[in-house]
């Protein structure tokens, strides 16, 4: 079972993932918790340049974040074998959200997400934590000073990567969960979901079980205003 966090900067993804992945230990599995781009010697040291203060061109970036994930794709892949469950913090839902908010050709990030992304999966189990623009931003500027080029974009583009993951909600790729509130709150969330699927005996017969779709839902890429 593969659990991925999705969302933008200040979401609280990160922390969630983290939050769950120790949870779901302490309820007697065994788990990985890896980051997308990252989680394996090669993929950290990708995830160096992307997060950098070097200028690089949108489809550069691109075409690194391809680097890194058929790095970190088949050390998923073996983490899935050895644990009961996966947890990534984003995964490629996060490259068609960024990158065609930052002008990559939209060609090039269908082709990658095409031939990349890992299928299949269960989008019960993609949570996208949504949260509003403030609650966001105030959670940047808590982290004093923390930022790199993805929490500091201009307005527009933030607005177009939440028009993109809107879309890929709209298509059932990701499963939306309310992160306005507290942290605890949305973790206690994503666990009974989750748990719901890993043991459908406790959601009394009304949630059916793990199954792992074929293939992904299609998908529109949606214009950048």
């Amino acid at each position: 079972m593969i659990v991925f966090f999705e969302g933008l900067d200040g979401s609280g993804k990160s922390s969630a993932s983290k939050l769950v992945a120790e949870m779901l230990r302490k309820g007697g599995l065994t788990v990985c918790h890896t980051r997308a781009p990252g989680g394996t010697p090669s993929a950290e040291r990708i995830r160096g340049l992307l997060m950098g203060d070097e200028r690089l061109h949108p489809d550069t970036i691109l075409l690194l974040f391809s680097a890194s994930a058929n790095e970190q794709l088949q050390f998923i892949k073996e983490q899935e074998e050895e644990c009961d469950v996966v947890v990534c913090d984003r995964w490629l839902f996060s490259t068609f959200a960024y990158q065609l908010a930052m002008d990559a050709n939209p060609e090039l990030v269908t082709e990658m997400i095409q031939r990349v992304m890992f299928t299949p999966y269960d989008p019960r189990l993609a949570f996208y934590l949504d949260a509003t623009p403030e609650v966001r931003e105030q959670r940047i500027y808590d982290r004093d000073g923390d930022k790199d080029r993805f929490s500091s974009f201009p307005q527009f583009v933030r607005a177009r990567m939440t028009t993109n993951y809107a879309t890929m909600v709209k298509a059932g790729w990701l499963n939306p969960v309310n992160a306005n509130g507290p942290l605890t709150g949305v973790v206690d969330d994503c666990l009974e979901r989750i748990w719901r699927i890993r043991d459908p005996e406790r959601a009394n017969g009304k949630v059916a079980p793990y199954t792992r779709l074929k293939n992904l839902p299609p998908i529109e890429v949606p214009k950048q205003p």
